[in-house]
């Protein structure tokens, strides 16, 4: 019976302890603005494991935004989600550009594994690279 009242016992102390995490940083997050809050909680609402199942991108076609062309241009790099904000949506994947890039882009992601993303440039970077 003593284990069980412990065992209860320690179990409210966790929940308290959790609890008072939470409220912890709930006020240390409240007296951020919106931006910054929102760059403690960034990252894609969604990930593109496979880009395949996407008919432009197995086609080879390019990713179109703004009147721009871009194309994959490396290996998927690792990238901190909170250094990225959603631009757009094209073919069925949110893009992404850095925080402070400033136009005209010359790169935008896509999320493709929890911070990895699929780096994309314009194609004339990508034809000046061959």
């Amino acid at each position: 019976m003593f284990l069980v009242l412990l065992a209860a016992a320690c179990g409210t102390d966790r929940s308290l302890e959790a609890a008072a995490e939470s409220g912890a940083l709930a006020a240390e997050t409240n007296h951020l603005g919106d931006s910054e809050s929102d760059a403690l909680h960034a990252g894609p609402t969604r990930v593109f494991y496979d880009l395949t199942a996407f008919d432009w991108y197995r086609r080879g076609e390019p990713l179109l935004l703004d009147g721009r062309a871009y194309m994959p241009a490396s290996q998927p790099k690792f990238i901190p989600g909170k250094t990225l904000r959603q631009l757009d949506s094209f073919g069925g994947v949110d893009v992404y550009r850095r925080a402070r890039q400033s136009e005209p882009l010359d790169s935008i992601f896509v999320p493709v594994y929890e911070n990895y993303w699929l780096v994309f440039t314009p194609m004339d970077h990508v034809r000046a690279a061959h």
